[in-house]
């Protein structure tokens, strides 16, 4: 079974000294490609990747995770060409018990799986300051769209 993890995190101290200690453990499986995603206002580029941090370009606002989130696996499936039997996409604050991990994905569905924290429903548009007014109106097409939230989101990259 081969698993992406996604981590979002933004650039500041508390964090980076999180993805540190996440750096400790996180590349210890060969089943597993790990990933950090933050935001970076000045990249001339949609995406850079540097190592096993990947920026995106825009502001780091809590509303942005689902797009950093989303332009981030894009780019690893469509870009990179990259398979994964699950994604998970954590908070950098987020410990990963692996063997807890692949115990519990040996047990769930192998198609349409989506699972995690709570089950809500986006209601707010997003800030027009945020990136560009065509990335905004984009965005804003997730409205209504049912999603997890919390610490960990679990799917199939079977889409």
């Amino acid at each position: 079974m081969k698993v992406l993890i996604l981590t979002i995190f933004s650039d500041n101290d508390i964090y980076n000294e999180m993805l540190n200690v996440q750096r400790k453990y996180i590349h210890n499986d060969d089943n597993i490609d790990a990933y950090f995603i933050t935001f970076d206002e000045n990249l001339e580029e949609d995406i850079k990747i540097i190592d096993d941090i990947i920026y995106v370009k825009g502001k780091e606002t809590h509303i942005n995770i689902l797009y950093k989130t989303m332009k981030s696996l894009n780019y690893i499936i469509n870009t990179l060409g990259q398979t994964y039997d699950y994604v998970v996409r954590a908070n950098i604050s987020t410990v990963i018990n692996f063997e807890n991990l692949f115990n519990y994905l040996t047990t769930c569905p192998k198609t349409n799986l989506y699972t995690g924290g709570k089950l809500e429903i986006l209601r707010w548009h997003l800030a027009p300051h945020e990136i560009s007014e065509s990335k905004q109106n984009q965005r804003n097409s997730f409205s209504g769209l049912k999603y997890i939230q919390g610490f960990g989101i679990i799917l199939l990259n079977k889409f």
